[in-house]
């Protein structure tokens, strides 16, 4: 660990601030929440979230949509991981069910076997959207969701999670969260959770913060374990800057790319790749997102300065039939470190044959070596004690690479939300064959 216990404490002591950010009204919310109040009356009655709800429920008002707007991942994170030492400090509650139906939330893998589900975002009774606070442990042996005692973390959804496996951190940055007067605003806090003993803390952070944000999203970089920041949403103004975090000193930068960066946007993938000659350098692929008029769906490529090189944009025309334009989608990278796999998402300014959002069930392949996409698998239902078939279309999951047995390469997605304004907390399995 990076730095030491004693400081650590001192650390957990201090006040962690809070963005005040105002709420703001956006042009997509707006019209889903009027979607929302057309089927209110065909809504069967909500479900509590609670510890063990595992079907996906029904929400008479979708008070806080995905453009949240303050106006979906994670990007898997290729370096070896270490498997997880038991320690006495950790107290596990095994679970009979899994967490509740959400959208919003991180997924991040910790070892070989386990990952992370992290907050996000759910209904309440009275219909008023709430950020989720709690944490829950799944293990892809046993099938088991576990929740650490004494371990949750700030209420917020819409927020990023990387994983820094040599030192067993989590490190979760932005997204919304309510404020003293309960009121859903983005922050700027970065908290990281010691994974190895599983306790939170804020590291003490300098340089140049990025604003408070939500819909952002964010990479670590495999040769310097630098977190990249880019986009979001904030107040209704949509971002293309880019920061990063030096998670050994703490110490935030903003980045200043030649070229042309892509136009503002929200809710959109951000993946690590290496260099197509060398993996000396490091590449981030961002894919999708939409500014609140319409989705996107270009590719973009920044290669990441080192040793005194600069940060370039660079737009590579991809061949095939690739994506639709879509926002809310996820992106794993698999593990030829070159491929990647894009998953579900929606397109809000388009209605489908039932006069719905538009909601994406379909994959595609995109071949960073040939910048050339192609159809990926199907999604299929992961059976599962406690959580029924949600079905393939959704949005605001999220997703990450995960062993499978048989000849094959897994991507498993948790959550989001469905057609019909319904959320799920069911499991879809893509396998891409060897």
């Amino acid at each position: 660990m990076a730095a030491s216990s004693s400081k650590r404490n001192e650390t957990q002591k201090s006040s962690v601030a809070a963005s005040s950010s105002k709420r703001n009204e956006g042009t997509l919310e707006s019209a889903n929440r009027k979607k929302s109040r057309k089927s209110e009356a065909e809504s069967p009655p909500l479900e509590i979230c609670g510890l063990h709800q595992g079907e996906e429920f029904a929400v008479q008002s979708l008070g806080q949509t995905m453009p949240s707007q303050e106006d979906s991942r994670d990007s898997y994170d290729m370096s070896p991981l270490k498997p997880m030492e038991e320690t006495s400090i950790v107290t596990n509650k095994k679970l009979l069910g899994g967490p509740c139906s959400r959208w919003g939330q991180s997924m991040t893998m910790i070892d070989n076997t386990r990952f992370i589900v992290y907050g996000g975002q759910t209904i309440e009774n009275d219909g008023e959207a709430k950020p989720l606070e709690d944490l829950f442990v799944y293990n892809l042996e046993d099938g088991s969701w576990t929740r650490p005692m004494n371990c949750n973390g700030v209420a917020r959804t819409w927020h990023t999670a990387n994983f820094l496996p040599e030192r067993q951190l989590l490190l979760c940055f932005g997204g919304e969260k309510l404020n003293d007067t309960g009121k859903l605003v983005t922050t700027e806090e970065v908290m990281v959770l010691d994974t190895e003993i599983m306790l939170w803390y804020p590291p003490q952070v300098s340089g140049q913060n990025p604003s408070g944000r939500g819909g952002h999203a964010s990479c670590v970089l495999p040769n310097s374990n630098e977190l990249v920041v880019f986009g979001g949403v904030k107040n209704g103004k949509w971002l293309n800057s880019v920061s990063t975090l030096d998670t050994n000193r703490w110490r935030w930068t903003t980045v200043k790319a030649v070229g042309d960066a892509p136009p503002p946007r929200s809710y959109h993938t951000s993946t690590a790749i290496g260099s197509d000659d060398s993996y000396d350098v490091d590449r981030v692929v961002i894919f999708g997102g939409n500014d609140g008029d319409k989705c996107f769906d270009g590719v973009h490529v920044l290669e990441t300065g080192r040793d005194g090189k600069k940060w370039v944009w660079s737009h590579p025309k991809c061949k095939g039939d690739g994506p639709s334009p879509r926002t809310g989608h996820t992106a794993t990278l698999l593990n030829d470190g070159s491929t990647i796999l894009v998953y579900g998402g929606w397109d809000p300014n388009t209605e489908d044959e039932k006069g719905d959002d538009l909601i994406f069930d379909d994959s595609f392949l995109l071949d960073t070596k040939s910048w050339t996409w192609s159809k990926g698998p199907k999604p299929k239902y992961q059976k599962s004690k406690n959580a029924s078939n949600g079905g393939a279309n959704r949005v605001g999951h999220s997703s990450v690479l995960a062993p499978h047995e048989k000849n094959g390469v897994q991507v498993l997605s948790f959550g989001g939300r469905l057609p019909e304004n319904k959320f799920a907390g069911d499991f879809q399995s893509l396998i891409v064959p060897l």
